[in-house]
C-alpha cells in the first residue's frame, strides 16, 4: 500500500462519555459498565475525522510506538478492524484503506441519522506506550472506480458496539466488522446490518433504503440472513425468507449492483445426547436455492463455520465466541469468518478483492479470552421484536423453543 506523503494530523479526540454520544455514529467504543474501569483489558484511544457527506473516504493513518507493546489493535469507522499484532519500541505502523459513509439508522432509533465523524482508534495494555497517532480522511470524486461493498444482514454480521476498556476475547464483534482488515485496500465497505433484523425488517425498517439510495453501478451488495427468521412462522425457508431474498437479488441487479449471498453463520448449539443441532441447515439450503435460480454467487459460510465447530467441539468451539453466547462472536471468532469470507470473495473476482493482510493472518484465541464484566451501556426499548430476537441468541433453551415453535405455526398456516 501507498500513502500519499505526509500525513496532516486531521483527527480530533472523541468523547465516547458525552450524554448524546450515539456509538454508531463515532468510533464504536463506548464506556463500560460501573466498575469495568477496573476489569482486565486495552485501553481504548478514541478520534475522529469530520466527514463531508456521502461517499467514498481514503483514510491514511500513521502510529508510532514509544515502548514495545504486547498487543496493538488499530480500528477505523464503527471499530472495524485493520491493525493487530506485537510492536517493537520505536516502530513505525501506517497504512491505508477506503470505507464508505453516508447514513445509518443507529440500534435504539428510527430516524436514519447521517454520519458526521469517520471514527479511529487505537487499542493497547498502556496508552503511554504510543508516541504520536495521526490520521486523514480524503473523500473521493463520486467518480471513483473503487467499488462499496454494502453488507444486508442481521448481529452476525452488524458492527457491535464495545465496551470500555478492550477485550478481543470477551467483546461481541462480526465477520462484517472485520472484512476490511483483508480487503479495505481495494474495496470500500459500508456496514448496513444490525441487530435483530430479518429479510423483512432490514427493508420496512428503513435500512436497504440506504442502500438503494447510495449504491452506484459495480457496487456489491452481500446478504445474510437467516438467524432471526427463523423464529417467525411467515419468514421460514422456503416461504417468506427465500422470497425476500429473491426480490433483493432482483432489485439490486436492477440497480446495477452486484449481489452476492451468504449463508447464515452456524452456531455453537448442540444437543442433549453429544451431536451437533443445526438450527439453520433449511435456511443455507435456501440461500443456495435462490443462488442457483438466479444465478448469484453463494459463498457458504455455513458449511464452513458448522464444519469447525463440529470438529473443534462444544468446549473449544467457544474460544470464538462471546463468553455464554452461542451465536455471536468475539473478535477471534469474526476475524476468523471474515477471513474465509474475503477468500471466498477473492475467489470470485480476484482483482477487485485483493486481500492485503500486513499482519497476521492468524489470530489465535489466547488466555486474553476473558469473561466480559460489562455489556453494552446503550438504552432503548428492550421489548421491540428484534431486541428479543437478538436476545434469544444468548439462551440456548429459548432459542430452541423459539425455533421449533416458528416451524409449527408454519406448518398450521399451510
Amino acid at each position: 500500500m501507498k500513502i500519499r506523503g505526509e500525513i496532516t494530523i486531521m483527527i480530533h479526540t472523541l468523547d465516547t462519555k458525552a450524554a448524546d454520544y450515539i456509538p454508531e455514529l463515532g468510533d464504536g467504543f463506548e464506556e463500560g459498565s460501573e466498575g469495568s474501569e477496573n476489569a482486565q483489558g486495552l485501553q481504548v484511544a478514541d478520534y475522529y475525522a469530520d466527514a463531508d457527506g456521502e461517499g467514498i473516504y481514503y483514510i491514511t493513518y500513521k502510529i508510532e510506538t514509544a515502548k514495545e507493546i504486547e498487543q496493538l489493535f488499530v480500528f477505523a469507522g464503527r471499530k472495524q478492524l485493520l491493525r493487530l499484532g506485537k510492536r517493537k519500541a520505536g516502530e513505525v505502523i501506517e497504512g491505508t484503506l477506503y470505507l464508505h459513509f453516508g447514513e445509518m439508522i443507529p440500534r435504539f432509533h428510527s430516524e436514519c441519522m447521517t454520519i458526521t465523524k469517520i471514527g479511529f482508534s487505537v487499542a493497547c495494555e498502556d496508552l503511554t506506550k504510543l508516541k504520536s497517532v495521526g490520521m486523514a480522511a480524503e473523500k473521493l470524486s463520486a467518480k471513483t472506480k473503487i467499488p462499496a461493498v454494502y453488507l444486508a444482514g442481521d448481529s452476525t454480521v452488524t458492527d457491535q458496539t464495545c465496551p470500555k476498556p478492550y477485550m478481543p476475547g470477551g467483546c461481541y464483534s462480526s465477520w462484517g466488522q472485520c472484512l476490511a482488515y483483508f480487503i479495505g485496500g481495494s474495496t470500500a465497505i459500508d456496514n448496513q446490518a444490525h441487530s435483530g433484523l430479518t429479510t423483512e425488517t432490514f427493508r420496512n425498517e428503513g435500512h436497504y433504503d440506504i442502500v438503494k439510495k447510495d449504491i452506484r453501478p459495480g457496487d456489491f451488495c452481500l446478504f445474510q440472513f437467516g438467524h432471526n427468521d427463523q423464529k417467525l412462522a411467515h419468514l421460514q425457508a422456503q416461504t417468506g425468507y427465500k422470497e425476500n431474498l429473491m426480490n433483493y437479488v432482483n432489485e439490486i441487479r436492477g440497480l446495477c449492483g452486484v449481489p452476492i449471498l451468504v449463508t447464515p453463520l452456524a452456531r455453537n448449539t448442540w444437543k442433549d445426547d453429544g451431536t451437533y443441532n443445526d438450527l439453520l441447515a433449511e435456511h443455507a439450503q435456501a440461500v443456495f436455492e435462490v443462488g442457483e435460480e438466479t444465478g448469484v454467487p453463494v459463498i457458504d459460510l455455513h458449511k464452513y463455520a458448522a464444519d469447525l465447530i463440529k470438529k473443534n467441539g462444544k468446549e473449544a468451539s467457544r474460544v470464538y465466541f462471546h463468553p455464554g453466547d452461542m451465536t455471536h462472536t468475539n473478535e477471534y471468532g469474526s476475524f476468523l469468518f471474515a477471513h474465509f469470507i474475503a477468500r471466498e470473495l477473492s475467489k470470485l473476482d480476484p482483482l477487485t478483492f485483493a486481500i492485503d493482510v500486513q499482519d497476521e493472518e492468524d489470530f489465535t484465541p489466547d488466555e486474553h479470552t476473558a469473561v466480559l464484566t460489562g455489556t453494552s451501556t446503550a438504552a432503548g426499548n428492550q421489548d421491540e421484536q428484534k431486541e428479543v430476537f437478538d436476545a434469544m441468541e444468548r439462551a440456548g433453551d429459548n432459542l430452541v423453543a423459539a425455533v421449533e415453535k416458528a416451524k409449527k405455526d408454519a406448518e398450521m398456516m399451510k
